[in-house]
């Protein structure tokens, strides 16, 4: 995300313009430990996204990680009346396929691989 701030520099004039040299003054702008970031509602939106989407993982992980997606991404949108909010939010969001890995690996907290291919892969190693 770009910002913009105001801070002072002195400025040393060279002979070519190009080639003036411009020193900030330390005090004039903000560290970047004393910021305060304000997110838009599309950016919001999208971090509940996510929110819901793993929660509702947690809570069923026994279903069909696309149709989760799917289901989640239409719960969003339907929420959002104007067709840019929801270009920008459909924009905002992680496709699933780079959600995939993370979905995933989420999922095997509760549910193991199958217990018959780790055997299999047990006695291929062998």
């Amino acid at each position: 995300m770009k910002t913009y701030t105001s801070c002072f520099a002195t400025v040393l004039l060279q002979e070519q313009e190009e080639d003036d040299e411009y020193h900030l003054e330390p005090d004039s702008y903000p560290h970047p430990d004393n910021h305060a970031c304000v997110l838009s509602g599309i950016e919001d939106q999208v971090s509940k996204f996510h929110e819901q989407e793993l929660d509702e993982l947690r809570n069923g992980p026994c279903q069909a990680i696309p149709a989760l997606y799917k289901k989640t991404r239409s719960v969003f949108t339907r929420e959002l009346s104007v067709r840019e909010e929801k270009i920008l939010f459909l924009d905002s969001i992680k496709p699933y396929e780079v959600l995939q890995t993370q979905i995933y690996a989420i999922r095997r907290l509760f549910i193991p691989p199958a217990f018959a291919l780790i055997i299999e892969i047990h006695i291929v190693l062998h």
